[in-house]
């Protein structure tokens, strides 16, 4: 079995407990892998500036994969090394099939969470079946737009739209739909949500894409998480590890299944395949 020297790990529900936080075990853990010689890469559906402060000012962590693997950014440039993100042309494409349905939609640009200011409230939330997590985390960090149609629509690199239907049925319809989008992937997030993202996307090529970079063999990467959006780079990486509390088909893929999101994921990682091994 080949060495890691690359940890790609998820955060809502892998990285962060059932609370929302960083452990201090899973923060000495990742200094204890880069003293190590192995980078944690934070890799989430959100975009950067919704990341936890705690990740973004670490002094051992440099990469972030966001927004679903539509960028990776260099914390010490300030820039990103990789860009897979939708067209002006094909983001629109997405956005006309959104208007079909009763949505609530967000989207990530240049690592921001744009919302709809008219549908930012509790009413809002319940009617669109909102996840939680996701609802805390749009009202902590996302730009709420009162013409956000317009916006939309003249944005060009959309990193990733978030999406969450009224109904379950066009829950189902929408995906089918995307489905004959050429260019567009998409993958599960909760009950009756979406996240939407360029199919040359996804945490798994753009894992890889920064394994290529910084010169890591593919079979010497790692991937942690606990839900669909996950899978990509559970299957890219060369070892995929899948928390206790995760999807049941996501465990199906995984290489090994840890601990859950609430005993310290990377701690369990460090101690029980880098100390070991």
């Amino acid at each position: 079995m080949s060495p890691i020297k690359l940890i790609a790990t998820d955060l809502d529900g892998t990285l962060l407990n059932s609370r929302g936080e960083v452990s201090q075990e899973n923060l000495d853990a990742i200094h204890a892998l880069a003293e190590n010689g192995i980078p944690v890469v934070p890799a989430s559906g959100r975009s950067y500036t919704e990341m936890p402060e705690v990740l973004r000012s670490h002094p051992d962590i440099r990469y972030f994969l966001y927004s679903n693997g539509a960028a990776v950014m260099d914390a010490v440039t300030g820039e990103n090394i990789i860009e897979l993100c939708i067209p002006k042309a094909l983001s629109n494409r997405v956005l006309d099939l959104l208007d079909t349905f009763e949505v609530h939609i967000t989207y990530r640009h240049r690592g921001v969470c744009i919302g709809d200011a008219s549908q930012q409230n509790d009413k809002a939330f319940a009617y669109y079946n909102v996840w939680q997590r996701h609802r805390e985390v749009v009202e902590q960090f996302a730009v709420y737009e009162s013409d956000f149609k317009t916006r939309a629509y003249a944005a060009d690199g959309v990193e990733m739209f978030a999406v969450y239907f009224h109904k379950e049925a066009e829950f189902d319809a929408c995906r089918e739909a995307l489905r004959g989008i050429d260019g567009i992937g998409f993958a599960q997030i909760a009950y009756c949500g979406l996240e939407i993202f360029s199919s040359s996307a996804g945490k798994g090529r753009a894992l890889l894409a920064l394994a290529d970079k910084l010169g890591i063999a593919h079979e010497q990467t790692a991937a942690v998480g606990d839900s669909d959006n996950d899978r990509s780079m559970i299957l890219a990486a060369g070892r995929g590890f899948v928390v206790s509390n995760a999807n049941e088909s996501l465990k199906a893929d995984a290489d090994e299944i840890i601990c859950s999101n609430d005993e310290h994921a990377m701690a369990w990682i460090f101690r029980e395949s880098i100390k070991k091994n």
